[in-house]
């Protein structure tokens, strides 16, 4: 069975997004591995992985059935978090 842990600002993103936006990200997270989810070129382990629901990017880990939610944010904003993990 797969879990979901959200890091404080990835849930508070998502959180302060309108209702119909967070209802639309949380879907996407809850449907992982599906979607569009590619690798990042971040030489890292565990690998980080990002998922693209519109104009917002879902930074996150996977380790065995949990998935990791790091980053949450806009296109842009949230690529330049990454070197702060």
């Amino acid at each position: 069975m797969k879990t979901i842990k959200y890091d404080k600002q990835a849930k508070n993103f998502i959180l302060s997004q309108g209702a119909k936006t967070a209802v639309r990200i949380f879907h996407a997270i809850n449907q992982l591995p599906l979607g569009n989810v590619k690798h990042l070129k971040v030489k890292r382990t565990p690998p980080l992985l990002r998922l693209r629901v519109g104009d917002y990017r879902i930074v996150f880990t996977v380790d065995g059935e949990t998935y990791n939610i790091l980053i949450a944010g806009n296109r842009g904003e949230v690529y330049r978090y990454i070197s702060k993990l």
